[in-house]
C-alpha cells in the first residue's frame, strides 16, 4: 500500500508542478480534492493485514496541497477510506479503515525530505482486530547524503 501511496502523491506532485508554480513572485498554491477513488494493491508485506491475504482493495478520498516558489516547494497529500483485505480466492478476511499521509517539501533534487505516515484499524472475519502502523522517513543533504534514512513498522 505505502508504494501505491507514495506513487499517488509523486504523480500528484508532479502534475502540479506546471511552468507558472515555479515562476518568481509570491507561492502558487495548488490544491485538489478527489473521491470515490478505488484501487486493487498487493499486501503489505510489511503487515498484510490477515493471514492469507492477498490483495487489499482501498476506496478513499484524496486531498492534495502543494505550495511552490521559485526556490522550494511543501507538499502533502492525504487519503483516508476503508480497506478490504481478501483471500485468492477474493473473499473478504478483513475490512476497516485507514488514513495515509505523505509529505515533501525541500528546494528540489538533491536536497529533499519525504515522511510517509499510514494508520489503518480493521477487523478479520473472525472478529480479530487489525492494527497497522508505518512510518518512513528520508532527510536528503545538498550534497546528496541520505543524513536520516528509516522506517517503523508496528502490526497489532
Amino acid at each position: 500500500m505505502r508504494r501505491i501511496l507514495v506513487a499517488a502523491a509523486l504523480v500528484a506532485a508532479i502534475g502540479g508542478m506546471t511552468e507558472t508554480s515555479w515562476a518568481a513572485g509570491p507561492p502558487v498554491h495548488e490544491m485538489s480534492v478527489t473521491k470515490d477513488n478505488e484501487v486493487t494493491i498487493a499486501t503489505l508485506p510489511e503487515c498484510p493485514a490477515a493471514p492469507d491475504a492477498a490483495s487489499i482493495d482501498l476506496v478513499y478520498k484524496e486531498q492534495f496541497h502543494g505550495t511552490f516558489t521559485a526556490e522550494t516547494f511543501h507538499i502533502t497529500d492525504t487519503l483516508t477510506g476503508s480497506f478490504t483485505t481478501r483471500d485468492a480466492d477474493g473473499n473478504a478476511i478483513a475490512t476497516g479503515h485507514f488514513v495515509s499521509r505523505s509529505s515533501q517539501q525541500g528546494p528540489g533534487f538533491p536536497t529533499l525530505v519525504l515522511t510517509d505516515i499510514i494508520k489503518a484499524n480493521g477487523v478479520t472475519s473472525d472478529g480479530s482486530r487489525v492494527n497497522i502502523r508505518i512510518l518512513s522517513h528520508l532527510t536528503i543533504t545538498p550534497d546528496g547524503t541520505p543524513v536520516r534514512d528509516f522506517g517503523k513498522v508496528n502490526c497489532g
